[in-house]
Parts: structure tokens; sequence; C-alpha cells
């Protein structure tokens, strides 16, 4: 069943759930599939029993639908409680395909946000300030020093399983032991000793 939907047009937070935000968007002219059975159930059961907690995880195979489904409730997150949302991908390809599919096949208003911080356009950093859409970035500009998400409320990760290497690398330094007689060599001694004695 196709229904037309159109979120962009309002910030209305008069409905009670996700679902029902979702078919309250007005019909102008983007055609778009509402959630399968299975997403829908998914959704609710989100709403009904993990809402309030600050971590949540749902597992989907892929191709089932986990894009709509983050969107819908990045979206409802968003219109319910003015929050402000992150969606984040593993690259810049999936940036620019969720991003793609958000505006032109859900009609949920997305901002992309990738490369340096210098280079993000004042129109998308004011967007952001002002909480009108949800932004679609990627693994290596949330996980930084410095990221411009930091004040965000609630972040989506998609794909997390595969996240390890975005994540972990730019907390992590290597201790070589093969170089001798350097600043470097004692520090792994260092570390070595006191694991050791630790244990």
């Amino acid at each position: 069943m196709e229904d037309i939907f159109n979120f962009s047009s309002t910030d209305s937070n008069d409905f009670e759930n996700p679902i029902e935000m979702y078919k309250q968007g007005y019909r102008v002219g983007k055609k778009i599939n509402g959630p399968l059975d299975y997403q829908s159930e998914i959704i609710d059961q989100y709403h009904k029993s993990h809402e309030k907690e600050k971590n949540v995880a749902i597992q989907l195979p892929t191709g089932s639908g986990k894009t709509l489904t983050g969107l819908i409730i990045g979206e409802y997150r968003r219109r319910k409680y003015d929050e402000k949302v992150v969606f984040v991908c593993l690259n810049n390809v999936l940036v620019n395909q969720v991003c793609e599919q958000a505006n032109n096949m859900y009609g949920i208003p997305a901002v992309q946000f990738t490369g340096p911080m210098k280079n993000y356009s004042q129109d998308a950093k004011t967007d952001y300030r002002q909480n009108k859409s949800i932004y679609i970035t990627n693994y290596s500009s949330v996980f930084n020093n410095n990221s411009f998400f930091r004040d965000a409320d609630t972040f989506i990760f998609d794909d997390v399983h595969s996240a390890e290497n975005y994540i972990s690398n730019p907390w992590t330094f290597k201790i070589s032991d093969t170089v001798e007689n350097s600043d470097e060599g004692e520090v792994f001694n260092t570390v070595l000793f006191q694991q050791l004695s630790e244990n």
C-alpha cells in the first residue's frame, strides 16, 4: 500500500507515537511506501518499552529497512522532544545515500555533514542550531576530539557492528617494543612492567 507524506512542512508535535506521526504527514506529492508490518512492530516496541532508555540497540538483517526505521524514530524524537538527532553512517557514500533517501523517498528533512568542520556551510550550521532536520554524518565526524555534534541529544548509529575501527582509531596509540635506547622503548617497558605487576 502506498501513501504520500512530507514532514518538512510542519514541526507540530501533536501525535502520540512515531507511527501516528508518520501517518499524519502532509500529502504534497512525495510518494513513499509506509513501513512494513515488522518495521512498524519494531518502532511500536521501541515506543512502548524503550523510548525513555538512554541506549537502545535494534538489530535487523541487511536490506530489511533499518534506515527507514531509524529515520522514523529519529524524526519522532526531533519533533516530539525538540532533540538534535544525528544519524551516523560508516562512510560518506552511505551518508549521501541515507540523506538522499530521507529527503526524496521518505520526505523526512535531512542535512548532510561530511568533510572537515571548517567546510560545513553556514546554512547547514544554522539549520543544525535551529534543529530543523535530522543530521547525517559519518563515524569519523562524531568520534574525534572536536566533534561539531558534541551537543546532539540523540545519535542513531547505523551498522555499529562494523564501526570498531572508526571509533577506536582516534583513541588508540601504539608503542613499539623494537625501538632500543629511545623514549618509545622506555615507555613500552614501563607499560609492560605495570601490566605484569598488576597481574
